[in-house]
């Protein structure tokens, strides 16, 4: 886990140098009123690329997590009390030496 922060880290790092390169040679080169008008078609294009990426990874993983069941964490309380959480399934708290009578 924490080489893929660095290396994030490091690609985050190499980005903002690269765009700000880009920035003063863009401006040097083209004018300032150009180099705006050209950063926010850039800008656009990019929100939208990184929108659509962030539906696709977002329902991907809604698509993946549908078909594996609930998730049941046990806790042991204090003295002989035993706490049951559920996560999207539904919560029965029954006495587990008592047989169920359904």
């Amino acid at each position: 886990m924490r080489r893929r922060r660095l290396m994030a880290g490091a690609v985050l790092l190499a980005c903002a140098v690269a765009a700000a390169g880009w920035t003063i040679v863009l401006v040097a080169r083209a004018g300032l009123e150009d180099a705006d008008r050209l950063s926010s078609v850039i800008g656009a294009a990019g929100s939208l690329v990184l929108g659509a990426t962030g539906l696709w990874v977002a329902l991907r993983a809604r698509q993946d997590a549908a078909g594996q069941p609930a998730s049941t964490q046990i806790n042991q309380a204090s003295g002989h009390g035993t706490v049951y959480g559920v996560q999207g399934g539904t919560l029965n708290v029954t006495d587990p030496s008592v047989p169920d009578d359904r």
